[in-house]
């Protein structure tokens, strides 16, 4: 149907949905029109036991305090300044693993290697902290990772799972899963958050603190509810993780499908970063983009 119309209705026992692919549809959703388009509470009930009161999940009120916050702190030059230096370390990290699985004609998960890429990122970003998913030398690390994707992929599965309430009533099934990967998520963030908020407060710590992640943005502004703080943070991975990630994969995967095309992406790439052969071409192409 979607190949066939840009916007279109699906009718159930229980929902009536509306699907749309058309620009000017999203962009009066989005822009236009925003203030008429809430996640509404079926939406937050869904969501509400991964992402809390986040910006994904929220309207009126929260929602304008948490974007109002959101774009002043991501306006400033020092968080520009430090998400550009650890988007590059990664992305130099993610060459390296590539070049080495190419050198030895291995066969890689692309799509996995980008999410881990873009988790370590949009972490470090978000707390401060190295999560080295892409490498896997933290367990620590990796647990929350592998919790934090299966906690996402659990929650979606809400959206077609008619009985999931009941699942999660009487904590069977997908649920107890859900409810299990979350415990840890939760168990991992808080401690981040309780020692960034235990540094911040002492002054000899303090000191000697960068106060360059989103976290230490956040609590320069007086803001140390852990709940709100994990809430937050946890919505912004979701937006930076996926989207990168996804949208890398899909230009793989057309590149792949389109050979005629690669050479000329490799050229464009080189001419706009000035080199002259193809050294470190993957590293190039990733930080271009």
């Amino acid at each position: 149907m979607r190949g066939k119309h840009k916007t279109y209705r699906l009718i159930s026992l229980f929902r009536s949905e509306i699907y749309t692919s058309d620009p000017a549809n999203v962009e009066y959703m989005l822009k236009t029109n925003f203030e008429n388009y809430g996640k509404g509470e079926y939406n937050y009930n869904i969501l509400r036991d991964l992402l809390g009161d986040g910006i994904f999940t929220v309207d009126g009120d929260k929602w304008r305090q948490q974007r109002k916050v959101s774009s002043y702190e991501f306006s400033t030059k020092v968080l520009r300044d430090f998400s550009s230096v650890v988007f590059r370390k990664n992305v130099a990290k993610l060459a390296r693993v590539l070049s080495e699985a190419s050198n030895s004609n291995q066969i890689i998960n692309i799509q996995d290697l980008f999410m881990k890429s873009t988790l370590d990122s949009i972490f470090k970003v978000a707390f401060g902290v190295e999560l080295d998913s892409m490498c896997g030398s933290s367990e620590e690390g990796t647990n929350f990772s592998n919790a934090f994707d299966d906690s996402s992929a659990m929650t979606l599965w809400r959206y077609v799972d008619l009985s999931w309430q009941i699942k999660k009533y009487l904590n069977i099934g997908s649920e107890a899963l859900l409810k299990k990967n979350i415990e840890v998520v939760d168990a991992f963030v808080y401690k981040l958050i309780h020692r960034k908020i235990e540094q911040m407060l002492n002054p000899q710590d303090n000191s000697s603190i960068k106060k360059e992640d989103i976290l230490s943005r956040f609590l320069q502004v007086t803001e140390t509810d852990p709940k709100y703080l994990r809430d937050i943070i946890l919505n912004f991975i979701i937006a930076g993780k996926d989207t990168t990630a996804t949208s890398l994969s899909w230009f793989i995967y057309v590149l792949c499908k389109h050979p005629e095309v690669q050479e000329k992406v490799a050229q464009e790439v080189k001419e706009a970063m000035s080199v002259t052969d193809n050294t470190n071409l993957i590293f190039l192409f990733l930080s271009a983009k």
